[in-house]
């Protein structure tokens, strides 16, 4: 394996984080802008594709440290130099799941004028929040203050949407991919953290000590994956835990559909749990909820959403409808 230099890249600088420097032997910590200033690099056009990025990273445009002469650092003097920064990739690469600090509070300044403006716009009654796949969210010394574990980073952060959604209208309702609060599926990976530079500890345990407004968009497969689309060669339903999970933890769900060549199966075996459970008064499944993911054939979805829309609609003992709108 090779180590790359990123040394003083990618630093991050705000109120509640930014570049600190000590004495190497006694740990005297120094003043920024008395002591020592900060030289940025070159900052790139906000449009900069990854070969400009790569170029700025093989010139060495990153930040640095400069002693002030008329402060406590002395010339040559040892000095550590310790800073919270973003791991990035130089590349075509964009997977969206590096997420934020859940300890930043500008982000929740941001955030709170984000969720405002959209349901002043278009008068929301649900917002979706995704949290699908996040990775390292508990690794900076931001979040490390906090002394949480990744479950409870977690539920701390979903919950302030849940509040922040409640503030500008008490009866709207945040929605939130489940894959990270389901013991059945990475909320239950003790090192998912770990992979990406933060804390161990699974995640799942963050639905005990989440608001019960949240609507969980369910990811949890409680069956063989077919291999054929004549619904003869489909497979048995198995048992599913899904039900009594969230009747325990009183959080409503929808059932997340994968669009395959297995969509009708999976659309049917949803549609048997969310039968089974929507009467109940806490726990309950709201509905299927079929996902257009960019890396599908548009045939797939003409075909999967009608199908998924006719049993659910059949299920009410209604007429079964010919589109999907």
């Amino acid at each position: 394996m090779i180590r790359l230099n990123g040394a003083m890249l990618n630093i991050i600088r705000t109120d509640a984080t930014d570049i600190e420097v000590t004495d190497a032997t006694t740990g005297h910590p120094y003043a920024i802008g008395k002591d020592f200033d900060v030289v940025p690099p070159s900052v790139p056009n906000v449009h900069a594709d990854h070969g400009e990025l790569l170029g700025m990273f093989e010139r060495g445009e990153r930040y640095a440290v400069r002693r002030l002469p008329t402060g406590a650092i002395r010339k040559g003097q040892r000095v550590n130099v310790s800073y919270d920064f973003i791991p990035g990739f130089v590349g075509d690469i964009n997977d969206g799941s590096q997420c934020n600090s859940f300890a930043e509070p500008r982000f929740y300044e941001i955030m709170e004028g984000v969720l405002n403006f959209t349901m002043d716009t278009f008068g929301s009654k649900l917002i979706f929040i995704s949290h699908d796949e996040m990775h390292g969210f508990n690794r900076d010394s931001r979040a490390r203050r906090l002394g949480l574990s990744n479950a409870d980073l977690l539920a701390r952060d979903i919950n302030w949407h849940v509040q922040a959604v409640a503030r500008k209208d008490p009866e709207a309702r945040v929605l939130v991919y489940a894959d990270m609060l389901e013991p059945w599926h990475n909320g239950n990976i003790s090192d998912y953290q770990v992979r990406s530079g933060g804390q161990p500890g699974a995640t799942w345990t963050a639905t005990e000590k989440m608001d019960s407004r949240v609507i969980h968009i369910a990811w949890y497969y409680p069956w063989e994956r077919p291999n054929s689309t004549d619904p003869a060669a489909w497979p048995t339903l198995l048992p599913s835990p899904l039900p009594a999970f969230y009747r325990k933890y009183g959080m409503d769900w929808l059932a997340y559909c994968t669009l395959s060549v297995e969509a009708g199966w999976h659309d049917r075996a949803w549609n048997a749990l969310v039968r089974e459970t929507r009467n109940q008064s806490t726990g309950r499944g709201l509905g299927v909820l079929d996902v257009l993911w960019s890396n599908g054939p548009l045939s797939l979805y003409e075909g999967a959403i009608p199908t998924t829309g006719g049993l659910l609609w059949n299920s009410e003992g209604k007429t079964k409808t010919s589109g999907c709108g």
